[in-house]
């Protein structure tokens, strides 16, 4: 601060910096700004990611967006008020699909993933980004949690509440050492602060900690991400599965269909293979099957006979 000799009262007085205050763009702008992207990533990219972030580290969402790089989509943060306005507006302008992406819209803080790739390949990338958190005192195990059998960095002397605990201890070079695979909390039970300690003395980080997908917005319609994450190999199954339904069911009931058509051929040929070998009637395509179910009985007439003798 510089310091001046006012030439009235002749004080010395200090005189502060001047402040520049930044002049911030009003809320309307940056709503109009943001609806404006939210249009324009609409139109670009077919599928919609909902994604809730609620109480997720940075570091994840910065995980996320160094491995969404490689593929062909964009990752954007809005509020939830101003999400639904943006689709609610779309669907009154001649989209009607986009009314059925507002229910999903939830989470204090919502992501939109939009995205032209797999849906598989981008749902499964979300869900390989997790970290590991400590369990905290009051709150609910989601699963069971139990801990390792073998040697620990306790020393002997923070040994006062593993007995609470029902942990079978002994000492080896210094150390605790635990007996057996011990159970210190079930699924849905609350943590203590025992529980938290020991863990905590251990270094154990038992809590997984994954971004939530809400759903998926594909062409109009809504998935579920258990809908969405399917490998070729199971769409496959399931086509071939259904595939033998319609044929089973065409056969009992003595209709034909598209499905049908190979087995009806198939037993029409087999009828036919009954008829050449019991009459003198002859073709092309018989000749070649009779010659081998010949040459398949001598082989086995012959062996018979070889098994006999010996």
């Amino acid at each position: 601060n510089r310091k001046y000799t006012d030439p009235i009262n002749r004080n010395l007085m200090h005189r502060s910096r001047p402040k520049f205050a930044l002049k911030k763009a009003p809320k309307h702008e940056k709503n109009t700004k943001q609806l404006e992207e939210l249009r324009k990533l609409v139109r670009n990219f077919p599928t919609i990611i909902v994604l809730d972030t609620t109480n997720i580290p940075t570091s994840l969402i910065q995980n996320l967006r160094l491995k969404l790089r490689s593929f062909k989509a964009q990752l954007l943060f809005v509020k939830v008020s101003l999400a639904k306005l943006c689709f609610k507006k779309l669907s009154e302008g001649g989209f009607p699909e986009y009314s059925n992406i507002v229910p999903i819209l939830k989470g204090s803080t919502l992501g939109l993933l939009f995205t032209s790739e797999q849906c598989n390949t981008v749902c499964s990338l979300i869900q390989s980004i997790e970290t590991w958190e400590p369990l905290v005192a009051g709150k609910t195990c989601p699963f069971d949690l139990y801990l390792p059998q073998g040697l620990t960095n306790l020393n002997p002397c923070q040994t006062s509440f593993l007995p609470a605990l029902n942990i079978a201890t002994k000492i080896m070079k210094g150390k605790i050492y635990f007996i057996n695979d011990s159970l210190i909390l079930r699924k849905g039970e609350v943590a203590k602060e025992c529980h938290q300690g020991l863990l905590s003395l251990l270094q154990i980080k038992p809590i997984p900690r994954r971004i939530h997908i809400n759903g998926i917005f594909d062409l109009g319609v809504v998935f579920k991400t258990r809908d969405r994450i399917v490998s070729d190999i199971d769409l496959l199954d399931t086509f071939h599965s259904v595939i033998g339904r319609i044929d089973a069911i065409s056969a009992a009931i003595d209709y034909p269909t598209v499905v049908s058509v190979p087995r009806a051929i198939m037993k029409a040929y087999l009828n036919m293979l009954g008829v050449v070998m019991e009459t003198d009637y002859t073709f092309s395509h018989a000749e070649i099957i009779i010659k081998r179910v010949l040459t398949n009985k001598l082989d086995r007439v012959m062996k018979d006979k070889l098994e006999s003798e010996v």
